[in-house]
């Protein structure tokens, strides 16, 4: 749906006066000039670019002249240059690629406001350069313009290669590069300014991007950097004739069950083989992901935080009407009238008889600041879940044209929020308990089998170990196996975990207790979803949680963790995986029986 009072034309320099015209009066639609704005940014760009972008220049400098004679200590120049000034461009910078001379230009003019308290001449002591140094190295870690500028648009180009089915993506996928990757795309004939921006950072990209393997099918055995080595990603074999073309999924046993070495042996030299046998295999089926080398999580984000309310939006310089997205209201839509004042939201909030609506406060964070010090904490939850149904009621209303009372809308809320709860209460299933670390093992509540697991890294094995004890402290089952590959502890952890719940799977046993002496490793599996390897074997976890009635994980000491550790280091000493019942091996008898006495 265009609005057309909103609507302007954008005319290249090869569109006649005529066309122009034909088209303004055929659609009534007016027509942009050199000087008009979208969003708050320049959209016409000739070759003068300096010039079109100086604004950016002329506000740093306008907004220093207005702190020049004031008395600002060293460390308040400090944050008004870090909390302001470097904060003025990154709205611009989000897309296009400043000229050099502009970022050297904002750059003197910070570095003269450091030294001297204003951004006329004067004695500069240290460059600028020496300034973005760290703290820790001498420097006071100021940003360069230039180098922050470049990944503010990396940050737009790895959105470009994992938010592929976006608008934006399929808009520069189409022009750009039609059935290929933003990675192998050229500048291509008469680019936009912005797509030039993207091309520059597209080498910095690709060299923190990585494969993340899943079932394999994406990722070209000889091509794509799927490694696990930072310096260098890629296979260092020799391609052989007719292989070109193949994909990891080959290099599986079947049914996903580990890698096939007598593949790796035949295909790859022994760098090759020792990084691929580092990678874990999921046991189910998962998509191949791209993610970022440079995060532990694979992730490439920049946080925002705030909610593109009209008086935030306007605030940014976006055009948009001066009313409330929720009653229509004439005036800026800030966040206290959004959730507070407005006449929807009082009627919403009017059917909870415990909310202080806090009508004089200033602005929506004191009045959360004041309900938050009055009410209990379900009531809490309360409000933070109504405020996300008046937001999403707000966007449907701005978008799809729905309208809701105040009543319906916390109806629907609640229905979310009941829902919720209870999905979350039978099978207790993503309810990870943090205790507070046993020195000594404690026996599990009646009903309830405790399972202690630990795993042992070393060479290029490494061994996993469980035991299943009742609530009287029984011994019940234990076993080891062990696998190949050099595992960072983390992954070792949960893949001892992932091993014992498919066991006690087929044992079908319920109501089970999960000790780890791994606090990251409990941490991983209550985190949520993660792009890393060790994200991949939590899901798996997660994924054999739902076959359990009630399963419940805590962290646990070293001391109360011995007899799963003793198998854990068995089992690399053992040629093939074993299982006891009801009778423990006799490397462990002493363990358990201390075990015992020093329970509860």
């Amino acid at each position: 749906m265009i609005n057309f009072n909103k609507s302007k034309f954008f005319f290249s320099a090869n569109v006649t006066d005529y066309v122009k015209k034909e088209l303004t009066d055929l659609l009534q639609v007016g027509y942009a000039g050199e000087e008009e704005r979208y969003l708050g940014l320049p959209a016409l760009f000739g070759k003068g670019k300096r010039e079109i972008l100086g604004y950016l220049r002329n506000r740093v400098i306008k907004k220093l002249q207005n702190w020049n004679n004031r008395f600002l200590s060293k460390a308040g120049r400090e944050i008004l240059l870090k909390t302001v000034i470097q904060a003025m461009p990154t709205y611009a910078m989000n897309v296009f690629l400043l000229p050099v001379d502009l970022c050297r230009e904002i750059e003197v003019i910070m570095n003269g406001y450091w030294w001297n308290g204003h951004a006329g001449k004067g004695i500069r002591w240290r460059s600028w350069d020496f300034l973005c140094r760290p703290k820790t190295v001498g420097g006071m870690g100021f940003r360069k313009v230039r180098e922050f500028n470049l990944a503010m648009l990396a940050k737009q180009a790895w959105k470009l290669l994992t938010e592929t089915e976006t608008l934006a993506a399929r808009v520069f996928r189409a022009r750009y590069y039609p059935g290929g990757s933003y990675l192998t795309a050229k500048i291509g004939n008469n680019p936009s300014f912005i797509w030039r921006s993207l091309v520059e950072v597209q080498k910095i990209t690709g060299e923190g991007v990585r494969w993340r393997v899943g079932d394999g099918s994406s990722i070209n055995i000889w091509r794509d950097p799927w490694l696990p080595d930072k310096d260098n990603p890629r296979v260092s074999s020799e391609c052989f004739h007719g292989l070109e073309g193949a994909s990891v999924a080959g290099l599986f046993k079947p049914l996903r069950a580990g890698w096939d070495e007598d593949i790796l042996v035949d295909l790859f030299n022994a760098r090759d083989r020792e990084l691929i046998k580092r990678i874990p295999v999921s046991n189910r089926s998962v998509t191949d992901r791209l993610v970022w080398a440079g995060e532990q999580n694979g992730s490439f984000t920049v946080c925002t935080g705030c909610l593109p309310t009209t008086e935030n939006l306007r605030r940014r310089g976006v055009a948009c009407e001066i009313k409330c997205g929720l009653c229509g209201q004439d005036g800026d839509e800030s966040l206290l009238h959004l959730f507070v004042k407005c006449q929807v939201a009082r009627e919403a909030w009017g059917t909870v008889r415990w909310l202080e609506v806090g009508q004089l406060a200033h602005d929506f964070l004191e009045w959360l600041e004041l309900n938050f010090k009055v009410l209990k904490k379900e009531d809490i939850a309360g409000i933070i879940s109504g405020c996300w149904g008046l937001w999403g009621e707000r966007n449907q209303r701005v978008w799809k044209m729905r309208n809701l009372s105040g009543l319906q809308v916390m109806l629907k809320t609640r229905s979310y929020v009941d829902s919720w709860v209870k999905v979350q209460q039978p099978t207790s299933l993503l309810r990870s308990k943090l205790t507070a670390s046993a020195i000594h093992w404690q026996r599990p509540g009646a009903g309830r089998r405790k399972v202690n697991v630990d795993a042992s890294t070393g060479g290029e094995r490494c061994g996993f170990g469980w035991v299943v004890r009742d609530s009287y402290g029984i011994f019940l089952a234990g076993g080891c196996t062990s696998g190949s590959g050099k595992f960072t502890p983390l992954e070792a952890e949960l893949m001892g975990v992932r091993e014992a719940l498919s066991w006690l799977k087929a044992q079908q046993w319920d109501f089970i207790d999960v000790e780890s002496d791994s606090l990251l490793a409990i941490q991983e599996i209550q985190r949520g979803s993660s792009l890393s390897y060790s994200g991949i074997l939590a899901e798996d976890i997660r994924d054999l949680m739902t076959n359990f009635v009630s399963i419940i994980f805590s962290h646990v000491r070293r001391s109360a963790n011995r007899a799963a550790h003793a198998l854990a280091k068995a089992a690399g000493s053992l040629s093939d995986s074993h299982v006891w019942f009801f009778t423990s091996p006799p490397f462990v008898t002493d363990v358990l029986d201390y075990d015992l006495i020093n329970s509860n």
